[in-house]
């Protein structure tokens, strides 16, 4: 292309940032574009400016951070469901308040702005003595006067259980051992629930009691 060409500014009016950039990549050119020539003090640099896409290679940069899933795969336009995590931090259970229970939950749930984005009501998977575990989740099972729900996702998108009635069967499909934030809890050790396996309450907390009922929640199996 010829400097004094008349048509040089036209054509590259008509060239957008990103595809000299795709083009450089194809071509595995790294690096930059550097010395060009100045063809005018007249007019101002010709062409669309558009957002580039950050790319690391070779294993440099950052690594990707997990993220929480709110909306399953293979869930069909109008389908309900739910979604479950185990709190990444952990609490007293002295409060006989379930109130106390959820808002520590909720408080877990809105430090992951998808999940706060939501605007959406959660609710502890655990037991008073004035409130059971499937009463404060509104989980009744079928037998209980409910429904079989819907099926409640961890927050990595895995099935916990299908509806309400596989979750207080005694035998949840996979362990609930996903946070807030869609990885692995840091603490290890039981989840106290203080609710039996069909979810009543059990030695509830804030009793004072010297056993606590348990829910093995990183265990398949086990509520």
């Amino acid at each position: 292309m010829s400097e004094n060409d008349p048509n040089t500014v036209d054509r590259l009016k008509r060239l957008d940032t990103p595809a000299v950039s795709d083009a450089l990549d194809r071509l595995e050119i790294s690096g930059r574009v550097t010395h060009l020539r100045q063809l005018t003090t007249e007019q101002r640099i010709a062409g669309r400016v558009l957002d580039r896409q950050a790319r690391h290679r070779h294993g440099a940069g950052r690594t990707a951070q997990a993220a929480p899933i709110t909306i399953p795969t293979g869930l069909n336009p109008g389908d309900t469901y739910r979604l479950a995590f185990v709190t990444s931090t952990t609490r007293d259970a002295t409060s006989t308040d379930i109130n106390d229970y959820n808002a520590f939950v909720t408080a877990a749930a809105n430090t992951q702005a998808t999940l706060a984005a939501l605007a959406t009501t959660w609710t502890a998977i655990t037991s008073t003595a004035a409130v059971e575990a499937r009463a404060n989740t509104n989980t009744f099972q079928a037998s209980a006067g409910g429904s079989n729900g819907v099926p409640i996702f961890l927050m990595n998108g895995t099935q916990l259980v299908t509806g309400y009635d596989s979750l207080w069967d005694g035998d949840i499909n996979v362990p609930l051992n996903v946070t807030e934030a869609g990885t692995a809890p840091q603490h290890l050790g039981f989840v106290w629930t203080r609710t039996e396996v069909n979810g009543f309450n059990a030695l509830p907390l804030g009793a004072g009691a010297l056993f606590v009922a348990i829910g093995a929640s990183f265990d398949a199996g086990s509520n």
